[in-house]
This record gives structure tokens, C-alpha cells and sequence, in this order.
């Protein structure tokens, strides 16, 4: 391409004015013949001639003066140039360019790139944390909404829960009540006596299991009943509510009869107490309902589960009111009766608890029969059972004697710690309250404690701080009906929740006196 001449001369000018150009002459044996330039005194001031090319410019160095070559923006002592090597015949020029201005330019243009590229950076984490933060935002509000519900919910169950175990605990209390005031009845036999004290042991026993479930489910959600699988024998359960439930009948004028068909095992593993509470439940109610007549309980068994049938002779259950009968609060049409309508709901939610269901038979005319079906397994032979009152075996037996002090503000406790502990050979005080507690204690300095949490004057966990700032370093075991988390245990050697089993009290007394 042809330039006008003064366009040629003038960006001539132009360049050897901003590129400042330095040529160096070589021979065939790249050695410098010539410097010719405006930037010879600066750049290569102190270059003689015949030096070697590349050792006044060691970026030469390997690079040969046969051919063209051209090295942008190298940077020397002096600056940043742009280095082109050209071939003649006699040798070559190698022709500097000083590229300050372009270096300059080009650093502020990456450094422009690099600010945009973190610019862009930055922005786009910002985005993403916008993003992130309205994803939180919206986590947030749907867990609040989700822990309102749950609330809601809560409080509803909370509420059924307590008028769940409010209706449970009627019909024991009033079985209990009942045999009490017979048993006290002047003209009573023995025999009437001893079958008024059983049942009452035994539907005591049925309390105290429905007060350990309530101390359970104080850990998790409200109406939520703790399952709990072990082997047990049917009819031993059968004959525990017969004994509470026909003398209910039988002021009423009912009759009343539960039979077990030969098909159901001696044994069978599921959760007794549940069942229990299943036909605590459908049994009160066909009594409440049933003004003349009879009740009756048979007890199968098929395809692997129990099968409990009660059947009355009452004013039966509406078609129309059946299904909804299972919810919770409902009374159908009757209401002149007391009671929330809380009984079948409380026994088809039990129910599901361990995978079975509760049916109202539509079919059955003249009364109401209700069918409970059970998953259960066959548990094989029957175990002997174990006494309501086992004697002190002899591996309870006091290894050496020892005095222990018994704090406990129920005498019935007392009672019962004092007839074992004598049994196996251990000497007993006995404190009424906290102070009393720690007054004994460190009068008669007895060989372990056994600390009572909730007594009159002092409680116990106090009691026990007491002591052990007084010097007292003998085993202390806690005796709690509530949660241990909810008391101080450093203090105690270990604890044992109530109601106590005694051969398991004397275990922790032989493991702690060693």
C-alpha cells in the first residue's frame, strides 16, 4: 500500500516523536557496527561497538538474526520496548520502539478489566447472596408458619391429651374407691377382704403405669403415647379388668362376662398397657351406656393379631353418627349422657399406635359392638410370673452390714423400704422431711442415703448440697417421679425414678456399697 507523501512523512514524524525509535547495526557476526537513535545516551549508553548483540540485549539471547523476529513489550533497564529484528544482507538491524505509552495504556486497561471482572465479582456474589438471603427469608416464614401450626396443633393436643388421661384415670379411681369401701366394711369376710385388696392393687398398679406414660410423653409432643413391646399373659390382663369392671356392672345391674377363645396364645408380645386403656375405655363406656342388660369381652385370635370384640346392649350407635364417632369430641345424636366423646377416639388413636384399627360393626342391631383387631406375635410358653411382692432374692442380700437413711415424705414408701431393707439385713433411719434428712445424716453418719427429691421443708436436691458441704462423702441415691434433667444430679452417686421396684432398689444399694 502506497501513501501520499505528506500523510508518509507525516506519520513518520509522528512516530519517531512518540516511539522515540533506536536502531543498532550488526554484521554478519551480530556484532554492533552502529547505535543511531534519540535514546542511545539513556538505553545503551554504556554498549560498545563490536560488542555482541545479546550481550547488550540478553532477551536476544537464542534468537536468530536470520530472520524476523519481533518482541512486544519487553521490558529493560530503561523502559518497555517493542524489540524487531530484520535481516539484510550484510548482517541485521534490531530496531527498538519504546512502548511506555502502550505499556501504560494496556496495564490501565487490564487494571480496568480487573476492576469490572471484580466489579462483576462482587455484584454477582451480591446477587447470589440477595438470592440466598431471600431463600432464607422465605425458610424463615415458612417456619414460623410451620411452628405456628405446630403450636396450634400442640395446644389442641395438649388439651385433648388432658382430657384424654382425665377419662382414662375415672374408672380405676373408681374401681379403687369402690373395693376400698368394701374391704372397710364391718360385716366384710376375709375372703372378700383379700379379693377387695387385690383388686385394688391391681388397678393401682394400671395408675401408676397411666402416670409413668404421662411422665413420658412430658418429653414429647403433647398426645403422643410412648409404646412399649414385651411379652405378657392374655388372660392374667383379662382377669385384671374383669376385676375392675364387673363390680361397675354389677351396680348397675349388668351382667357381665369376658371370655378368651383356646386359640389365643398363653403369651403374646405386644404393648399390654395399651391394650389395657383400649378396653378400659370401650368397657366404661358400654357401662355408661347400657342401662339393662349385659357386657361381654371375647377375645380371639387371627392372621397374627389379637381380636377384641365388646358388645352391649345399649341404645346402640346411629348409622348416620358411626363414622364420625371416631373422632375426637364427638357424641353423635345422644347427648344425655356425661362425657366429651372422647372414648372411641382415645381408643382408635391407641389403636394406631400399634398398627391396628378400631371398628363400630354397622351391622349389629339392639346395642353397639365395637372390634378392635391388634398386630401381635405369639410369644410361645408361658414364664412363670412374677409375685406382686417377690421376696428379697439372695443376691440382694446385704454383702456387710450397713446403716442407710431413708428420706421420704410417703409412709407407705417407708413402709415398704423398711420391710425389704430388714430383709436383707440392712439397719434403717428414717427421715420425714429434708432438714430432718441432714440433721440424722450427720449425727449417725449412716453408710449411703437415700434421698426422696420432693419433701416438706427442704427438698431433697438441697438437702443433699447440704450435706456435701458439710463434709458428707458417702453414696447419696436420688428417688424422683419426675425427669432427673430437671434437678441438679451432680451431687448425687445416681438416682432411681418412682414408683420403685425394690429388687431393683436393692441392686443400686449392693452397687453402691460395694
Amino acid at each position: 500500500m502506497t501513501l501520499p507523501g505528506l500523510v508518509a512523512e507525516y506519520l513518520r514524524d509522528r512516530l519517531f516523536e512518540r516511539r522515540l525509535p533506536l536502531c543498532v547495526t550488526l554484521d554478519k557476526e551480530n556484532r554492533i557496527i552502529s547505535i543511531d537513535g534519540s535514546r542511545r545516551e539513556s538505553l545503551l549508553a554504556d554498549t560498545q561497538l563490536g560488542a555482541k548483540i545479546d550481550e547488550a540485549l540478553p532477551v536476544l539471547v537464542g534468537h536468530p538474526m536470520t530472520e524476523t523476529v519481533e518482541l512486544p513489550l519487553v521490558g529493560l533497564a530503561d523502559g518497555v520496548f517493542d524489540i524487531h529484528v530484520l535481516p539484510n544482507p550484510s548482517g541485521a538491524f534490531v530496531v527498538l520502539l519504546d512502548s511506555g505509552l502502550e505499556h501504560e495504556l494496556l496495564q490501565r486497561s487490564q487494571q480496568t478489566t480487573n476492576e469490572v471482572r471484580l466489579l462483576h465479582a462482587n455484584q454477582s456474589k451480591l446477587i447470589r447472596r440477595m438470592r440466598e438471603m431471600i431463600g432464607e427469608l422465605v425458610e424463615a416464614r415458612s417456619e414460623l408458619d410451620h411452628r405456628r401450626r405446630e403450636a396450634e396443633k400442640h395446644a389442641v393436643q395438649q388439651t385433648r391429651f388432658i382430657a384424654m388421661m382425665s377419662h382414662e384415670f375415672r374408672t380405676p379411681l373408681a374401681s379403687i374407691i369402690n373395693y376400698a369401701d368394701l374391704a372397710l366394711d364391718s360385716t366384710a369376710d376375709s375372703a372378700t377382704i383379700t379379693r377387695s385388696n387385690e383388686a385394688i392393687s391391681r388397678a393401682s398398679r394400671h395408675l401408676s403405669t397411666l402416670v409413668e406414660a404421662v411422665l413420658d410423653d412430658a418429653k414429647i409432643e403433647a398426645g403422643q403415647v410412648k409404646v412399649s413391646i414385651s411379652p405378657f399373659a392374655v388372660t392374667e390382663l383379662i382377669e385384671d379388668l374383669t376385676m375392675i369392671m364387673a363390680p361397675l356392672a354389677a351396680e348397675k345391674s349388668l351382667g357381665f362376662s369376658a371370655m378368651v377363645s383356646d386359640a389365643v396364645p398363653s403369651y403374646i408380645e405386644t404393648d399390654a398397657t395399651v391394650i389395657r386403656q383400649i378396653l378400659i375405655n370401650l368397657l366404661g363406656n358400654a357401662i355408661k351406656f347400657t342401662d339393662a342388660g349385659a357386657i361381654t369381652l371375647n377375645v380371639d385370635w387371627r392372621n397374627d393379631a389379637i381380636h377384641l370384640v365388646v358388645t352391649d346392649t345399649g341404645p346402640g350407635i346411629p348409622v348416620a353418627d358411626r363414622e364420625r364417632m371416631l373422632e375426637a369430641f364427638e357424641r353423635g345424636q345422644r347427648r344425655d349422657r356425661e362425657g366429651a366423646g372422647l372414648g372411641l377416639s382415645i381408643c382408635a388413636k391407641l389403636a394406631n399406635l400399634l398398627e391396628g384399627k378400631v371398628e363400630i360393626d354397622s351391622g349389629y342391631q339392639g346395642g353397639c359392638r365395637i372390634i378392635v383387631n391388634l398386630p401381635a406375635t405369639d410369644a410361645g410358653e408361658p414364664n412363670t410370673p412374677s409375685p406382686v411382692l417377690p421376696q428379697p432374692s439372695s443376691a440382694d442380700t446385704a454383702k456387710a452390714s450397713a446403716v442407710i437413711l431413708l428420706c421420704d415424705d410417703d409412709e407407705d414408701m417407708l413402709a415398704l423400704a423398711e420391710y425389704y431393707l430388714h430383709q436383707v439385713g440392712y439397719a434403717l433411719l428414717l427421715a420425714r422431711d429434708g432438714l430432718e434428712a441432714v440433721e440424722k445424716a450427720l449425727a449417725y453418719d449412716p453408710d449411703l442415703i437415700l434421698m426422696d427429691i420432693n419433701t416438706p421443708r427442704l427438698n431433697g436436691v438441697d438437702a443433699t448440697n447440704r450435706l456435701r458441704q458439710s463434709g458428707f462423702t458417702k453414696p447419696i441415691i436420688a428417688l424422683t417421679a419426675s425427669d432427673a434433667r430437671y434437678f441438679d444430679q451432680a451431687a448425687f452417686s445416681d438416682y432411681l425414678r418412682k414408683p420403685i421396684q425394690m429388687p431393683r432398689l436393692m441392686q443400686e444399694i449392693n452397687k453402691q456399697l460395694g
